[in-house]
């Protein structure tokens, strides 16, 4: 197998020249140090989700955070958790001198290259501040280079799992990039639109019959239509969540308004065998977690792990419609920032919400121009005209800024009561 061998001897390759890399904690914090040059002041490049990350993780590492640099035009003289939004431009004019610029953006190259341009010192890919300050952070998938190398079998067998090139040489790629940080060894990232339709694995023809096992809001199909230019035989859509497949049926009668019998919305969850399962959208599996965390009996392996049984005796469930009852009212004024990040970390998600909507105001020949910029922009709009106006209108009802909603149930009293007027000192 000469392509199986070549493939392999490029991974071996990779992993020869990162061995000295390996072993005890190598100097790999020093590629910070050796950029910052001393600075303890920082400019953030970057006002999305890894930007907001930064910015907690610069701070608890004892940085001041002078401004934000964003290309968002839209942004520039706001701020953002009380610190100012400059161009790019702006923020090297005023700050080259006395920080070191973070470049806190999944896919850096282009800014690192437009900061360079503009005669900015001290660039720091967020990688490299990662490296040297990994316990400020947290799950940001990345780790340091000795800790990828411990194990080599392990990454040998995920290498061995794919079969096609192209897979194999990015899996190479992405092992050499997180140890060293030399992004020219990346090949460039696929366009959106191959994220479930990789050309190089699914041919698509005008004639697909395409079913969807969890549709959602329609997401993927969007994607699908994208691909064949709404050419197929049917769509098969399964969706179990009545509101889900109420979306679900408003984008895509808004998509296909003259092809209704071409696509049926089936109204089930998708199993090994025919059979009628209980379906709770108010989340029974948490229901039943609630009491199995409580006992010493299931998953061993979490108290090998040093867990102990706990049992939830107090539950919030969000109340997102009327059928429940809302007996409780919490204040998120304080906590709006982390739930606008927590909201942004869903990226695919809510990038795909914001498809969806784009799409449905296309067919009326309509746009939003906030939700039609780059994917940060465009999410961040999204988050506001959304989430954050709902959590407003209800701050409101009860005086205050942000709230939301809650079903509230409170700790089974039990035998609390008998025993407090039965029980005897020993």
């Amino acid at each position: 197998m000469p392509l199986q061998t070549q493939l392999s001897d490029s991974l071996e390759d990779v992993l020869a020249a990162l061995a000295p890399l390996s072993g005890a904690a190598p100097g790999h914090a020093g590629v910070f140090n050796s950029i910052a040059q001393g600075a303890s002041q920082v400019v953030i490049f970057g006002c999305g989700h890894l930007g907001r990350t930064a910015l907690s993780g610069a701070i608890e590492a004892g940085f001041n955070v002078l401004a934000f640099a964003d290309n968002n035009q839209s942004s520039w003289g706001k701020t953002l958790e009380e610190i100012p939004i400059l161009s790019p431009a702006e923020a090297v004019a005023k700050h080259n001198e006395s920080a070191f610029f973070l470049v806190a953006i999944y896919n850096g190259t282009a800014p690192r290259a437009q900061l360079r341009d503009l005669g900015c010192k001290r660039i720091v890919p967020f990688p490299a501040f990662f490296w040297r300050f990994p316990g400020v952070f947290p799950d940001v998938g990345l780790e340091r280079p000795h800790r990828i190398l411990e194990t080599p079998d392990d990454i040998r067998r995920g290498y061995e799992l794919l079969s096609d090139t192209t897979s194999r040489q990015e899996f190479a790629a992405q092992i050499q990039w997180r140890c060293t940080l030399d992004y020219g060894c990346l090949p460039p990232p696929a366009p959106s639109i191959d994220t479930y339709f990789p050309p190089g694995l699914v041919r698509l023809t005008s004639n697909e019959v395409f079913v969807d096992c969890g549709a959602f809001d329609g997401d993927s199909i969007r994607m699908f239509l994208e691909k064949t230019g709404n050419s197929f035989q049917h769509i098969y859509a399964v969706e179990p969540d009545p509101r889900n497949r109420a979306a679900l049926t408003s984008n895509l009668s808004s998509l296909l308004e003259n092809r209704s019998a071409d696509i049926s919305i089936l109204p089930y969850g998708v199993n090994s065998r025919n059979e009628t399962v209980s379906f709770n959208v108010t989340a029974q599996s948490v229901e039943a977690a609630c009491w199995m965390a409580g006992g010493g009996k299931d998953f061993p392996e979490h108290f090998e792990a040093g867990l102990k049984p706990h049992g939830v005796r107090e539950k919030y469930y969000f109340a997102r419609g009327p059928q429940q009852l809302v007996n409780r009212v919490v204040d998120i004024g304080p906590t709006l920032d982390a739930k606008r990040t927590a909201i942004h970390a869903c990226r695919t998600m809510v990038t795909n919400m914001v498809k969806g909507v784009n799409a449905s105001l296309a067919a009326r020949k309509l746009k939003v121009p906030e939700f039609s910029g780059g994917d940060d922009q465009a999410i961040d709009e999204y988050i506001k005209a959304v989430f954050e106006h709902r959590d407003a209108e209800t701050g409101h009802a009860h005086g205050l800024a942000y709230a939301e909603q809650f079903h509230y149930i409170a700790p089974d009293p039990g035998l609390d009561d008998y025993i407090s007027r039965h029980a005897v000192p020993l």
